[in-house]
């Protein structure tokens, strides 16, 4: 093998090698856990999931690689961020005075104008009165639109939340 041939075989796996890399990270952003402490709200947002799609696959060229992953991680954490904001345990007296309990995963679509343009209960905390709850954050919260180099050409973006309630009685 010469020493051209070589080179240039070790640059194709090298970069082989860094596109897997950056492809597990985007992915791994794509499923961007967040926790937030529990507090006073008496809810707290245990993870903020984007499912697997397209996102890590688009990849192409490690800078762009770097730059997406950057911006998606960014919008993911202000998406958060405006559902732990608008979260609160139901105020609700049946609630308070049964002591509920539970944890709710709601399934949601926001468009690129940062409109909720979906949103169900993918796991249901078996109180009709945490789930609503839980629906009720995810559509009071302020979504931003989405950055035009976050997933260009798709129509919205899908997530997964999950809401812990627990009852706390200084609230």
């Amino acid at each position: 093998m010469n020493t051209h041939h070589r080179t240039s075989h070790n640059t194709f796996i090298r970069d082989i090698f860094t596109t897997r890399i950056l492809k597990s990270l985007a992915a791994l952003a794509a499923s961007m856990l967040f926790s937030t402490a529990a507090n006073a709200t008496g809810v707290e947002l245990i993870a903020l999931v984007v499912p697997a799609n397209a996102d890590a696959n688009r990849l192409h060229s490690p800078e762009q690689s770097l730059a997406t992953i950057n911006v998606q991680s960014s919008f993911d954490a202000g998406t958060h961020r405006q559902l732990a904001m608008v979260a609160r345990y139901p105020n609700n007296s049946d609630a308070r005075r049964q002591r509920l309990h539970g944890a709710v995963s709601v399934e949601f679509e926001i468009d690129r104008q940062g409109v909720l343009r979906d949103a169900g209960i993918a796991q249901s905390s078996r109180s009709r009165i945490l789930d609503a709850a839980a629906l009720k954050s995810v559509h009071w919260a302020k979504y931003q639109a989405i950055p035009a180099e976050l997933a260009p050409g798709e129509t919205g973006r899908r997530y997964r939340v999950t809401f812990d309630y627990r009852f706390n009685p200084q609230d």
